[in-house]
C-alpha cells in the first residue's frame, strides 16, 4: 500500500471518529501518531480476516484504536464493521453512504447480540430482552424492506439466527423466538400478496408515466417474473427452509398456511410465463416501432402488427379480457404518437414547409394505424361471433344434459397430461387443468371480447394528436402564409409604398400575435389534458381573422392596377397562401369572377388565331418545317395552359360556377382542336419519316470531285456525303425525341436507326469530315519529292476511299470499322507523318536561310568612317568566322537530328530510291544556305572594292595601306605583293576567298557523296565573283605601283644628305634636282607635276580602288 492511499484511509477514518465523538484536536491527533494505534489500523484495512475496529476512551480520555472490544465503557465510543468476511479495504469500497445498510448491520450485529443474548444484562438496565428482541427484528425487517423496495427489488428479511438460536437454548424464552419467527412470516406473507396482487395498468403507469408504450408492457412483465424468481429463490434459502420447518413443527398455523402462498406464486409465475410468450410474438415488431422514423416503414409494420395482435387476443386467456386488451390498444396507438410526434420534431414552426409535410405524414401514419386496426376489427367481431355462439351451446348443454352423459376420458396421444378431453353427443371440448388439477375449460377464451371502437377509450391518445395535428396543421399553414407577407411587401409586390406599408403592419401584428401565442404554449403538440393550447389558439385564430379582412382590402386595391390576365395571376401568386385564405376569398369573389372573364376571352382569342393559322403556320427560321410547326403549337397551347394551370393552383375557387364552367368548357375546345392538330402532325411525319429515312441512309459516305486519271492516279478532292435533308431528318428526330415534345419513333425507323443513332451519325460525320479535311490538306500540301515516300500509305487510302465512294453507304453497320481505319491512315499515319516531315523540312529550310541574315564579313560590318589596318581587319573576321562556326554546326547537328525523326515517321529503307531522293532534295536545301553566305560574302566585298572605286574621295575606304620611307626606301605597308615576307594584301584577300568557300566543310552532307565545298567551289556564280574582285585587286595593286613610280623620280629628297645639300646651297651651287627646277620653270603657278601626272593614270586605269584611295 502507498503511503498516499494509506493516509486516504486515515483521512477517512479521521472524519468518522470526529463527526461522531467530537474529540478534541489533541486526543485526536495523539490518536493517529500512536504506533499500536497505527498497527491497528494497517491491520483493519489490509488483514482479509479482521472485521472489527473499536475506537474508545480510555480511563485518562485518551482515544485508543483496539481490534477487540473493550472490558467496559465508560464513554461514548465507535465501532467500524466490515459488510462482509475475506474484504481488503480500498479507496473504492471503503465508503458506504447508505444509511439503511449501515442501520440494519448495526441492528444486527450490534444490537442484537449486545442487548438480546443476556438476560440478566438487559434486566440489569430494566429492559425485557424479549420484547426488546422483537421490537429490534421488527425494526431490522422494516429496514431490509424498505431497502430492498429502494433498489426495486423483494427482500424478504431473515432474522438473526446466531441470536435466536442461542436465545432458544433457554426454555422460558422459546415462545419468544416463535414469536419473532411467526412475526418474520407474516411480514413476508404481507410482501408476497403485494407482489400477488398485480395491477398491471396501475403499476405501469407508475412506473411509465401518463402515455406508456408496448415496451413497457413487457418490461413490467418482466419485473414481474424476475421478483417471483426472487421470492422463490429467498424462500428456497437454508435459512428460510429452517425457519419454515421450525414453525411446522411447534405446530404455527402460519407455517402451514405459507404452503398455500408458495402454490400461489408457482401460479403467478406461470401466468406471467404464459403472459410474457404472448407478449414476445409482438416484441419484435414493437422494437421495430420504436427504432423506426421513416414513414414508409412504419406504414409495412402496421399489418403484422395488428395481424400479430388479433392472434394474442384469439389464444391468451389474460389478454382475451376486454379491459386487459384495451390496455394493450391504448400502450400501440401511444407508441404510434410517440412515433409520429417524433417524426415531426419539436421546433414545428421553424421550417413551415418541412413541418408542414412532416404533419402530413405523421396525421398519414395515424390514418393507418387506424385504418389497418379497423380492418382487423371486422375480422375480430367475426371471430367474437363464432365465440359467443359457441359458448352460448356450451351453456345449453351444460344446462340440459346430464353430467352422466358427458364422459372424460385423458387423449393418450397427447402428450400434455393436464388437457382433458371431454365428450359429449354434440362433439369435443378442449379443457385445461390448473397445476393442482382444476379444470379450466376453453369457455374463457370463448366469452365475448369485442375489440373498442375508433372513438373508445383506448384511442384517446391517438385521436387527440390527429385532432392537435390538424390545429397545428393549420397554424404552420397560417405561418408560412404570413411570413411571406414580409418579402411581399419588400419587393413591391403590392403595387404601391402605401399599400407595402399596410402589409408590413399586417405582418408585424401577426408577429405579435405569435408571440403572444407561444408564450402561452411551449410545445404545440404536447397533450397534457390541459384547455391552454386550445384557449391561445382561439384567440390567434381571432386575430387572424381580423388581419385576412385587411389583406383582402389591399388585394383589391392592387387588382386595380393589374390589367392582364398575367399581372393579376401575379398578384395572387405573390400573395400566395393568403389569397387561398376562406375570408380573403369571400371578399375577392368579384374579382375572381373578372378574372374569369378576362381569361374566357383570352381563350377564345387564341381558339380564333389557332383556326386562322392552322392552314399555314408561321416558320422559324432556325427550325425544320417539322418542329417549327410543332413549336407553334406548343406555344399556344402554353399560353393557354400556363395560366389555367396558376389560377388552379392560386385561385380554384375561380373555376366553380357557371362563368367557371365556360372557363373551362373554353380552354377544352381550344385545347381538344389544338391537341388534335399536334396529334395529326405528330401521326403524318411518323407516317412519312421511315421511307425518308431510308432513301437518304443509302447514299455513300464519301463523294469524290472530278480529276484528270491520266495525269493524277487519285482524287484531290474529296467531300462527306451527308444529304442535307438526313442532317434536317435528324435534327427534326432530335428535337421532336426532346421536350417538351418526346414524340417517339415508329418502328421501322426505330429500326434503320437502331445502328444509326443521330447522336451517333453526327459524330461519324464530323469524324468523317476530319478524316477528309486532312486528306485533303495532304494532297494539296504534299510536293514531289514527298509523294514516294508515303506511296505506301496512299495506296490503301486509295483502296479504302474506293469503298467509301461505293460501298460503304451510312445505313451499313460497318461503317465505324470503316471509319476507325480511314482515321488510322490518314490522320495517324498519313496526316501526322506528313506534318512531322514537312514540319522537320521547314525549320531545316529556316535553318539554312537564317545562316546569311547575319554579319558574314567585315566587308558588310564597316562603319562608314572607319579605316581600320590589315592586322585588324584580320582579327574581325576571324571572329565573325568563329561566330558564323558556332551557328552553322549546331544547325548541323539539328539537321541530323531532324532527318532522322523524318526517316522514323516515314518508315522505309534507307536505301530506297524514294528516300534517297529526298536526301538528294535536302542536300540540295543545305547546299543553296552554304552557297548563299558564301555569295552573300563576295557579293559584299565586290560591293565594297566597286564603291569604294567609283565615290573617288566620297567614301573612307575599308583597309588602310601607308606608303612609308624606310632607311632611305620607301614601300607599301602592307605590301601590295608577295615580293616581301610581310603578309601581302593579295594574300589577305585571297585567304579570305578560300575561308569562304571553306563554309561548306562545317556541316558534314547528308548522302555521303563528298563534301559542300566542292559544289560551292565549281559553282559558276560563285566562280565569277572570285574572278571579278581577283582582277579589281590587280588592278588596283597596279594603280599603287603606277603611284609608286612618280615618287621615285624625287628620290634625291629622301636619298641625298640635308646638311651636305644645305651646305651646298650655301655656296651657291644649283638646285638638287634638275627635273624639279625645269617642271617649276614649266608651270610655276599650275598644280605639282606629281599630282597631275597620278591624276592622269588614276583616270586612264578601271575605277579606283580603296587601295589606291588609301595611297
Amino acid at each position: 500500500m502507498t503511503s498516499k492511499e494509506l493516509d486516504d484511509k486515515l483521512k477517512w477514518l479521521e472524519t468518522r471518529i470526529n463527526s461522531s465523538l467530537r474529540p478534541r484536536n489533541d486526543d485526536l491527533k495523539q490518536l493517529f501518531h500512536n504506533d499500536e494505534n497505527r498497527l491497528a489500523f494497517h491491520e483493519f484495512f489490509n488483514n482479509e480476516d479482521v472485521r472489527r475496529l473499536f475506537i474508545f476512551t480510555r480511563t485518562n480520555r485518551s482515544l485508543v484504536a483496539s481490534l477487540q472490544p473493550p472490558h467496559e465503557l465508560k464513554s461514548k465510543s465507535i465501532f467500524f464493521l466490515k459488510n462482509n468476511e475475506g474484504i481488503k479495504l480500498t479507496k473504492d469500497n471503503l465508503s458506504d453512504d447508505n444509511a439503511l445498510r449501515q442501520l440494519d448491520l448495526l441492528t444486527r450485529e450490534v444490537y442484537l447480540p449486545l442487548l438480546c443474548t443476556e438476560v440478566n444484562h438487559a434486566n440489569r438496565y430494566g429492559i425485557n430482552a424479549d420484547k426488546l428482541m422483537d421490537i429490534l427484528h421488527r425494526l431490522m425487517a422494516t429496514v431490509e424492506t424498505a431497502e430492498g423496495n429502494i433498489a426495486g427489488e423483494i427482500t424478504l428479511p431473515l432474522p438473526s439466527i446466531e441470536v435466536l438460536a442461542e436465545a432458544a437454548n433457554t426454555v422460558n424464552r422459546r415462545a419468544a423466538v416463535l414469536h419473532v419467527l411467526e412475526t418474520t412470516i407474516i411480514g413476508w406473507m404481507k410482501q408476497i400478496k403485494s407482489v400477488l396482487k398485480h395491477d398491471p395498468v396501475a403499476d405501469l403507469e407508475r412506473q411509465a408515466g401518463d402515455f406508456p408504450g408496448p415496451l413497457d408492457e413487457i418490461a413490467l412483465w418482466e419485473s414481474r417474473l424476475e421478483k417471483l424468481y426472487s421470492i422463490n429463490r429467498q424462500l428456497d434459502s437454508s435459512v428460510a427452509v429452517d425457519i419454515l420447518r421450525n414453525l411446522e413443527e411447534a405446530n404455527s398455523n402460519y407455517g402451514h398456511s405459507f404452503s398455500n402462498i408458495r402454490k400461489e406464486i408457482s401460479k403467478a409465475i406461470q401466468d406471467t410465463k404464459d403472459n410474457l410468450v404472448m407478449l414476445s410474438s409482438i416484441s419484435s415488431l414493437c422494437h421495430d416501432l420504436h427504432d423506426c422514423l421513416d414513414p414508409q416503414q412504419l406504414l409495412k409494420l402496421f399489418p403484422p402488427l395488428i395481424n400479430t395482435l388479433l392472434l394474442v387476443w384469439r389464444h391468451s386467456k389474460y389478454y382475451h379480457q376486454p379491459d386487459k386488451f384495451h390496455n394493450l390498444l391504448r400502450l400501440l396507438s401511444n407508441e404510434v404518437v410517440h412515433r409520429a410526434e417524433a417524426m415531426v420534431g419539436e421546433d414545428v414552426l421553424h421550417e413551415p414547409l418541412d413541418s408542414y409535410s412532416k404533419l402530413k405524414e405523421a396525421l398519414r401514419v395515424c390514418a393507418a394505424f387506424r385504418g389497418t386496426y379497423l380492418d382487423y376489427r371486422e375480422k375480430a367481431e367475426e371471430l367474437n361471433e363464432k365465440n359467443c355462439a359457441n359458448h352460448a351451446e356450451n351453456a345449453f348443454h351444460k344446462a340440459v344434459w346430464p353430467q352422466c352423459l358427458l364422459t372424460k376420458v385423458r387423449d393418450s396421444h397427447d402428450p400434455d397430461p393436464s388437457l382433458i378431453i371431454v365428450m359429449s353427443r354434440y362433439g369435443i371440448i378442449r379443457d385445461e387443468t390448473t397445476a393442482g388439477g382444476e379444470v379450466r375449460r376453453d369457455e374463457e377464451l370463448r366469452k365475448e371480447s369485442e375489440w373498442p371502437p375508433r372513438n373508445a377509450p383506448a384511442f384517446d391518445l391517438l385521436n387527440a394528436f390527429m385532432e392537435r395535428c390538424n390545429d397545428v396543421l393549420e397554424l404552420v399553414q397560417t405561418t408560412r402564409h404570413f411570413r411571406l407577407l414580409a418579402d411581399t411587401a419588400e419587393i413591391g409586390g403590392a403595387g404601391t409604398a402605401s399599400l407595402d406599408s399596410l402589409v408590413k403592419d399586417i405582418h408585424h401584428k401577426y408577429s405579435h400575435a405569435m408571440d403572444a401565442f407561444f408564450s402561452q404554449v411551449s410545445n404545440v403538440l404536447a397533450i397534457d389534458g390541459s384547455q391552454t393550447f386550445e384557449k391561445a389558439f382561439f384567440t390567434f385564430r381571432c386575430i387572424v381573422k381580423d388581419l385576412e379582412k385587411k389583406l383582402a382590402g389591399i388585394l383589391r386595391q392592387s387588382f386595380l392596377q393589374c390589367s392582364t390576365i398575367a399581372a393579376q395571376l401575379r398578384l395572387l401568386e405573390v400573395f400566395e397562401g393568403v389569397s387561398s385564405r376562406e375570408l380573403v376569398q369571400i371578399h375577392l369573389k368579384d374579382k375572381d369572377s373578372a378574372l374569369v372573364r378576362l381569361f374566357t376571352q383570352e381563350l377564345v382569342q387564341i381558339h380564333e388565331m389557332f383556326k386562322e393559322e392552322r392552314a399555314n403556320p408561321p416558320q422559324h427560321k432556325n427550325m425544320p418545317p417539322v418542329v417549327s410547326k410543332l413549336t407553334w403549337i406548343y406555344a399556344l397551347q402554353q399560353r393557354a395552359e400556363i395560366p389555367m394551370k396558376k389560377m388552379k393552383k392560386v385561385s380554384p375557387q375561380s373555376l366553380e360556377g357557371e362563368s367557371g364552367w365556360q372557363l373551362r368548357e373554353a380552354y377544352a375546345d381550344a385545347m381538344k382542336d389544338m391537341e388534335k392538330f399536334e396529334s395529326d402532325t405528330v401521326q403524318e411525319w411518323q407516317k412519312n419519316i421511315t421511307a425518308e429515312l431510308a432513301e437518304r441512309l443509302k447514299q455513300p459516305l464519301l463523294l469524290a470531285e472530278e480529276y484528270d486519271e491520266e495525269e493524277e492516279l487519285r482524287p484531290q478532292v474529296v467531300h462527306v456525303n451527308l444529304d442535307p435533308k438526313l442532317l434536317l431528318l435528324l435534327r427534326e428526330i432530335h428535337y421532336l425525341a426532346q421536350e417538351p415534345f418526346s414524340i417517339r419513333l415508329p418502328g421501322p425507323a426505330r429500326e434503320l436507326l437502331r445502328n444509326t443513332n443521330s447522336q451517333e451519325l453526327r459524330v461519324t460525320a464530323t469524324r468523317l469530315d476530319t478524316i477528309v479535311s486532312k486528306y485533303n490538306m495532304v494532297m494539296k500540301t504534299i510536293s514531289s519529292y514527298e509523294m514516294p515516300l508515303f506511296e505506301r500509305s496512299l495506296a490503301k487510302i486509295d483502296l479504302l476511299f474506293e469503298q467509301g465512294l461505293h460501298e460503304y453507304t451510312w445505313r451499313t453497320v460497318e461503317s465505324a470499322d470503316f471509319i476507325e481505319t480511314a482515321a488510322a491512315l490518314v490522320c495517324v499515319d498519313l496526316h501526322l507523318n506528313l506534318d512531322i516531315v514537312q514540319t522537320n523540312c521547314q525549320e531545316i529550310t529556316q535553318l539554312t536561310l537564317a545562316w546569311s541574315k547575319n554579319i558574314l564579313d567585315v566587308f558588310a560590318a564597316q562603319r562608314s568612317e572607319e579605316v581600320l589596318s590589315l592586322d585588324t581587319l584580320c582579327g574581325k573576321q576571324l571572329a565573325l568566322n568563329e561566330d558564323f562556326e558556332q551557328m552553322v554546326i549546331p544547325a548541323g547537328h539539328r539537321i541530323h537530328h531532324l532527318l532522322d525523326r523524318s526517316y522514323q515517321a516515314v518508315n522505309m529503307s534507307e536505301a530506297s530510291p524514294a528516300w534517297q531522293d529526298y536526301i538528294d532534295y535536302m542536300d540540295a536545301v543545305i547546299l543553296d544556305g552554304l552557297k548563299q553566305t558564301c555569295l552573300t560574302s563576295l557579293k559584299s566585298m565586290l560591293n565594297q572594292i566597286v564603291h569604294c572605286n567609283r565615290a573617288r574621295g566620297e567614301v573612307v575606304p575599308i583597309l588602310m595601306i601607308r606608303l612609308e620611307l624606310i632607311e632611305n626606301e620607301i614601300a607599301f605597308r602592307p605590301p601590295l605583293d608577295q615580293s616581301t615576307s610581310y603578309t601581302s594584301v593579295q594574300e589577305t584577300i585571297h585567304h579570305w576567298l578560300d575561308s569562304f568557300l571553306a563554309r561548306g566543310r562545317l556541316i558534314e552532307m547528308l548522302s555521303g557523296k563528298g563534301s559542300y565545298v566542292d559544289y560551292i567551289s565549281v559553282d559558276e556564280e560563285v566562280q565569277q565573283l572570285i574572278t571579278h574582285i581577283d582582277r579589281l585587286v590587280r588592278d588596283n595593286a597596279l594603280e599603287c605601283r603606277n603611284l609608286f613610280e612618280l615618287f621615285k623620280e624625287h628620290a634625291f629628297l629622301w636619298q641625298q644628305d640635308v646638311t651636305q645639300t644645305f651646305q651646298d646651297f650655301l655656296r651657291g651651287k644649283g638646285s638638287p634636282s634638275h627635273n624639279q627646277s625645269s617642271a617649276r620653270k614649266q608651270s610655276p603657278n599650275g598644280p605639282s607635276n606629281m599630282r597631275l601626272i597620278a591624276s592622269a593614270r588614276s583616270s586612264s586605269r578601271f575605277t579606283p580602288s580603296p587601295l589606291h584611295k588609301l595611297c
